[in-house]
Parts: structure tokens; sequence; C-alpha cells
């Protein structure tokens, strides 16, 4: 029976043809999931073994990488990812509540931005009284005088 070449890599090293293949590096996904920056490149440069707990953050955070590809080498690098007929009504349930929540808050933005036009109206009466008070006052004040 022949073995798949993958087969005989080592986890970092499949680890590091994703990441490449996906325009990511290690340090990035050090960054993402929680270790050293250097904990990577030194693991692929000893070629050393990832701790289960660090390749199931590597699965958590990289949803499309294929674990058994990760694991073993065998398979396809990515998962394919076909959605259902459930997901998919899902799906477009929420696009037409977003359109909804949308059109609700073009209308709530409309009333607030008239709200202030009338209270910018009324902002701009009210100086125009002041002044007009004031000028009145003056004529008063220079009449009585």
């Amino acid at each position: 029976m022949q073995e798949n070449v993958e087969n005989f890599t080592k986890i970092i090293d499949r680890l590091k043809y994703f990441l490449d293949c996906q325009g990511y590096n290690f340090n990035q996904l050090a960054i993402k999931i929680g270790v050293s920056n250097s904990y990577f490149s030194k693991m692929y440069k000893n070629k050393g073994s990832l701790g289960e707990d660090i390749i199931q953050k590597i699965v958590f955070y990289y949803e499309d990488i294929s674990p058994d590809w990760l694991l073993t080498g065998r398979g396809s690098m990515l998962l394919e990812h076909q959605p259902d007929e459930e997901y998919k009504q899902k799906y477009y349930e929420a696009l037409e509540e977003n359109r909804c929540l949308n059109k609700k808050l073009i209308s709530a933005l409309e009333k607030t931005f008239s709200l202030q036009d009338i209270i910018y109206n009324c902002k701009d009466d009210m100086v125009e009284k002041n002044i007009l008070a004031k000028k009145a006052y003056d004529v008063r004040t220079a009449l009585i005088n």
C-alpha cells in the first residue's frame, strides 16, 4: 500500500504549508492563539511536536483547515463547506431582518435630523429675540437717560 507523501511530514510542516498558502505566518498565528512569537519558529526549526491544546486552538481559529489533514496528512488541506438548505434559509432571514432594521435606522436618523433642525431653528429664534430684547433695553435705557 502506497502512503501519501504528506504522511511523512510532521504537523509543524503541514501547518507552515497551510499558513503559507493562506498568506499568514507563524507570528500571526502565535498572536492569535496566545503563545510567544518564537514558539512556532522554534518548533519548525527543531521539527518539534505541537501539543494537543495548541492543535485545538489552531483548528478553532482556522475553521477552513482540515483537522484530519493537519494531524495525518490525509485528504484535502481545506474543508469543503457546503451550506445546507436550513443554513441558507437562516441566512436569507437574517438578510431580510437586517434590511428591515436598516430601514428603521434610516427612519430614526431622519427623525433625529428633523428634530435637530427644529432645535437649531428654535435656538436661532431665541438668539434673535435676545438681540431684539437687548436693543429694546438699550433704547429704553437711552430714553430714560
